[in-house]
């Protein structure tokens, strides 16, 4: 019984995700579409969920950003993890900044924010400082 009541779960679980166009990253496990590298910081990551359905990830979001340059339309649907919170924001609506020493997966120092106000404070609550300008999608 307990196996079926499981199983059901799972069933629901990925129906009800399978409208959703947030991306489904399985750290630890996923690689990042540019490097290859598994996915291991939930709060540098990005992604979005490509024409057939499959989760695109991305492990550092300086990896993420040169994709969006070599195709802007990326932007649309995709989202990124506030390194605040970790909660998912759209990337056009995200804030991203260079924080000096900041250590990402792939070295790129970049981390995205939902204000530039929030940026500034994670900034000076880590005795950081970020180079302008701050990198915003929106016009893209």
């Amino acid at each position: 019984m307990k196996k079926l009541a499981l199983a059901a779960a799972l069933i629901f679980s990925a129906c009800a995700r399978s409208g959703s166009d947030l991306p489904a990253i399985h750290y630890g496990r996923d690689a990042c579409a540019r490097c290859g590298m598994i996915i291991g910081e939930e709060r540098f990551a990005a992604g979005y969920v490509g024409a057939d359905g499959e989760t695109v990830a991305f492990d550092d979001l300086g990896e993420f950003l040169t994709a969006v340059s070599k195709d802007p339309a990326l932007v649309a649907k995709s989202h990124v993890h506030d390194a605040q919170d970790g909660r998912w924001l759209r990337a056009s609506q995200a804030v991203f900044v260079k924080l000096s020493g900041l250590a990402t997966p792939m070295g790129s120092g970049y981390a995205a924010f939902g204000s530039e106000a929030e940026a500034k404070d994670y900034a000076r609550r880590l005795g950081r400082s970020f180079a302008e300008p701050v990198v915003t999608l929106a016009s893209r």
